[in-house]
């Protein structure tokens, strides 16, 4: 508890000390301006251009120090397989990339356009965290978040050699930041311009919505139905997905339960990978590799697109819960909806091309763990105008239904799910319909490359 504490305030001092370091910059940008036209000195005026040159250079050595830190602990988790250590690793690098964003933000100028570096820096922080919580909660990095590292560590190397190559020109050209930071020939911008033309595909990243890494329980409670084999799998997938014109057996895996993974092709030349489980053939998990380079389905018809894929393959009652377009593809949440209440544990995510109206991916595994017959009561579940009476006026409600949410150990709470906005900021708010109390709360946070609620 101790060493937690220690870590803490050592984390705070830093990113308040790159705060600082910000408004220094800033505030002795002004008095150069205001000494030219004030006229000071000449040897004050090259003083206080030392001293904005130091703290330039400071928060380019920092950005430098952060982004091979990121860069060697992405690396390291590809290796990890132990919980314990990935959380360090990854917790270690959401600290770095909030204090790279931080030198980024001394770094920037109105000519320079560090905007698509910034939104990745972010983006590393936000993922490590994502993935800190979800395996916090027992979760483990699948193979298609380990692809997603890989993609990052890749461009975490490429910004760490071309901040390296700004190195060579200050010790060895005498470039200068205050002189040519922003400006046509600035070595740092030229560095950087690379990682802005295109050249690099930067990772889409979407974060769930609420309660979508709810597996709470490692005993799968959906799995119903009697064994199947290999090749009864084979059939059940051409059964499932009539255009599949070829399907092979890959391997055979257990994590609390058994599954079979095909790689698939399609009529259309295009392949991709299903899951299924060995006990009922459930669906786990489908991904089709195919190009999504335009926007010409809109989400009103990517939604009934999706909603019919799940009738298709037995999943009734489903209501979306969320929803994202990234890089020209739809992201739904589905969870049942039974008698006007949401069953949270129980989410489906379906992908949806924009530029096809395909679906190219189905993940099931919040179901196939959580789903189950209840009983839910809601005799006793008070009144929407009585459960908002302590909500602060300033809390523009958008939806409020009924939502039966995880809370820990295995168990579920009737909530009233509130949506709304304060300002600018849209909020999830979770209070006991029974009680009364506050049970969750959420803000959603329109991350770099998609959304997070946190």
């Amino acid at each position: 508890m101790e060493d937690n504490r220690t870590m803490n305030a050592i984390k705070k001092r830093k990113i308040v000390m790159g705060v600082m370091i910000t408004l220094i910059v800033l505030m002795l940008v002004a008095v150069i301006t205001l000494s030219v036209l004030l006229g000071m000195s000449k040897s004050n005026e090259k003083e206080f251009r030392i001293g904005v040159e130091n703290v330039y250079r400071h928060a380019y050595y920092a950005l430098l120090e952060n982004y091979v830190d990121i860069e060697t602990g992405l690396n390291k988790v590809k290796l990890l397989h132990s919980a314990g250590l990935s959380e360090e690793v990854l917790d270690k690098i959401a600290d770095n990339a909030e204090l790279a964003a931080l030198s980024l933000n001394t770094l920037n100028t109105n000519e320079n356009n560090l905007e698509p570096i910034y939104r990745f820096t972010n983006q590393v922080g936000d993922y490590s965290k994502y993935l800190v919580r979800k395996l916090e909660k027992g979760g483990a990095i699948s193979e298609e978040e380990m692809s997603t590292i890989d993609k990052m560590h890749g461009i975490a190397m490429k910004l760490g050699k071309a901040l390296a190559s700004v190195n060579d020109e200050i010790h060895y050209n005498g470039y200068s930041f205050i002189d040519n930071l922003g400006k046509d020939n600035d070595s740092f911008s030229i560095a950087l311009k690379e990682l802005d033309n295109g050249s690099i595909e930067y990772p889409s990243l979407i974060y769930d919505g609420p309660f979508s890494d709810s597996l709470e329980t490692r005993v799968p409670k959906g799995l119903k139905g009697d064994e199947i084999t290999k090749e009864q799998g084979i059939n059940k997938i051409k059964e499932f997905f009539r255009d599949a014109t070829d399907v092979k057996f890959v391997s055979e895996s257990s994590n609390h339960f058994v599954t079979y993974l095909y790689d698939v092709t399609y009529r259309d030349g295009a392949t991709g990978s299903i899951q299924l489980t060995k006990v009922g053939g459930q669906i786990v998990m489908t991904n089709t590799f195919a190009e999504c380079l335009d926007i010409k389905v809109d989400e009103e018809s990517a939604e009934r697109i999706a909603a019919t894929f799940l009738i298709e393959h037995g999943y009734i009652n489903m209501a979306v819960v969320w929803s994202s377009l990234n890089d020209s593809t739809y992201y739904f949440n589905y969870a049942p909806k039974v008698n006007g209440v949401i069953y949270y544990s129980d989410v489906i995510k379906v992908k949806v091309c924009a530029g096809t109206g395909r679906v190219i991916g189905m993940e099931a595994l919040n179901y196939i763990y959580n789903h189950t017959e209840r009983n839910v009561d809601i005799s006793k579940v008070m009144s929407e105008e009585k459960a908002i009476e302590n909500v602060p006026k300033s809390f523009d409600i958008s939806k409020m239904e009924l939502a039966l949410i995880p809370k820990g150990n295995d168990n579920e709470v009737l909530t009233y799910e509130i949506i709304g906005t304060i300002g600018e900021d849209t909020f999830y708010l979770y209070i006991n319909a029974e009680t009364g109390e506050d049970e969750k709360v959420l803000m959603q946070i329109n991350s770099n490359g998609g959304k997070l609620l946190l």
